[in-house]
């Protein structure tokens, strides 16, 4: 049943909110605005790969949000995209 798995956190004011749900909303954000970026500069995602040092198939699992990449990963490809870190979280 999907309501067991749904986890429950309150921040200061005692509002409660799904930690769960909230990360997946933010993967899948991350994604497509990395697809969205790498598409503006022409790239594909085996040269993205190569510039950031990661194998195609970890920026092919951001883009679908399957996974998040790392604050200092981050860091490298807002870099190679020439973008902020900022316009990928978004």
């Amino acid at each position: 049943m999907v309501a067991n798995c749904i986890r429950r956190s309150s921040d200061r004011d005692g509002h409660y909110f799904d930690r769960r749900a909230c990360k997946e909303v933010e993967k899948v954000s991350i994604g497509e605005n990395l697809k969205r970026m790498r598409l503006k500069c022409g790239m594909t995602q085996t040269e993205l790969a190569r510039k950031v040092n990661v194998d195609n198939s970890l920026i092919c699992q951001f883009e679908r949000g399957t996974k998040a990449p790392s604050l200092p990963l981050s860091k490298e490809i807002a870099e190679a995209l020439h973008c902020e870190i900022s316009d990928l979280v978004g």
